[in-house]
Formats: C-alpha cells, sequence, structure tokens
C-alpha cells in the first residue's frame, strides 16, 4: 500500500506535558453493500488506522453511497 498523505503540526514552545494529538481525517467513504465500488479503498484506510492508532477518526463526507435514507447502505457501513 502507498503512504497516505499526512501532515504534521507542532507547537514551536511545547510542555513536557503536552503530546501529539494524531487526527486522521477521512471523506467520501461512499460505502454501499449493493454498489461495493469504494470497499477495498475503504479497506485500507481501516487497515492504515489501525496501523497508525490515531488519537481521533473524523469522517467529513458522505459516508453511504447515494441515499443516506437507505436503510441497508447504513447497515452495511456499520458493520464495516
Amino acid at each position: 500500500m502507498t503512504n497516505l498523505p499526512h501532515s504534521e503540526l507542532s507547537h514551536p514552545d511545547p510542555s513536557p506535558a503536552d503530546r501529539a494529538v494524531r487526527i486522521l481525517q477521512i471523506s467520501d467513504t461512499h460505502l454501499s453493500r449493493a454498489r461495493p465500488y469504494s470497499v477495498a479503498n475503504f479497506a485500507a484506510v481501516v487497515a492504515h488506522a489501525r496501523r497508525t492508532t490515531p488519537d481521533l477518526i473524523v469522517n467529513t463526507g458522505d459516508i453511504v453511497l447515494d441515499d443516506p435514507d437507505d436503510a441497508d447502505d447504513r447497515a452495511f457501513a456499520r458493520e464495516q
């Protein structure tokens, strides 16, 4: 797998008590059981998250493919 893009932010004068907070931001996973076009990509993101153990994961886009009211797509996304 290729390395995913990332950014590192630091405070100019951190105290010894400070520690980095790792945030993984994902977007537009477009998960769907009926049309699993993005499932392999999402699996790669999940593997990356498990390897890097971020403190917070934020999904800022569409979780399901087309219709957020599609109960099966929502259920499939929860199963992932």
